[in-house]
């Protein structure tokens, strides 16, 4: 359990100190549409509770041992709610955690390294079936004349070609699989396999 899921619990359960709870109602309102959801948890929460209320109108009173009695003879009430209760505690610890953690998901597929000898190129990219054939430029891999491009390819077959100086488009030169692209050029094409 990492620093901050503790604050979240501790917030929860109220045992923070006021400064940790500043702290942590500041991470809060720097992302407003967590805050609003945040909201509208704990407005369900409250339907929840009036709902439970509603539908459990006496609890027996032989069905809670004493301990669980008040003075009265009452069960504690408390436990009358504790579901509902637990229900909600895991919904709002589900939206701290997103807000405190809030990271893009890794993009489904396998990373590909794209390299290509041209040592006379000023500008050289990669266009394919993967991206609706929108250029995407290529880096320099040192000063030997190599350009590179890593991208996350999702399993299946791809075609695409490297568009260098004026977009003169070329095959990949390693790749023996090509297909004539109908406008006098090749496209390479590459099997990208599922990984298990």
């Amino acid at each position: 359990m990492n620093p901050d899921d503790i604050l979240i619990s501790q917030f929860l359960d109220d045992e923070l100190a006021l400064k940790d709870k500043l702290r942590f109602l500041e991470a809060l309102n720097t992302q407003p549409e967590y805050s609003k959801e945040a909201m509208a948890l704990v407005r369900q929460e409250v339907l929840l509770d009036d709902a439970h209320a509603s539908l459990t109108p006496g609890l027996e009173d032989d069905a809670f041992p004493i301990a669980f009695k008040r003075e009265s003879g009452e069960p504690k009430r408390f436990l009358k709610y504790a579901g509902a209760l637990a229900a909600a505690a895991c919904l709002i610890l589900a939206l701290f955690t997103a807000v405190l953690y809030r990271r893009e998901a890794p993009p489904e597929g396998t990373p590909h390294r794209f390299v290509l000898y041209l040592p006379e190129a000023q500008e050289v990219s990669i266009a394919g079936s993967f991206n609706g054939w929108e250029s995407i430029p290529m880096e320099r891999a040192g000063y030997n004349g190599y350009w590179e491009a890593v991208l996350v390819l999702p399993p299946g077959e791809h075609r695409f070609s490297y568009l260098a100086d004026e977009n003169k488009p070329i095959a990949d030169p390693t790749i023996l699989a090509r297909e004539h692209d109908g406008f006098g050029g090749m496209n390479s094409i590459l099997n990208v396999a599922r990984q298990i």
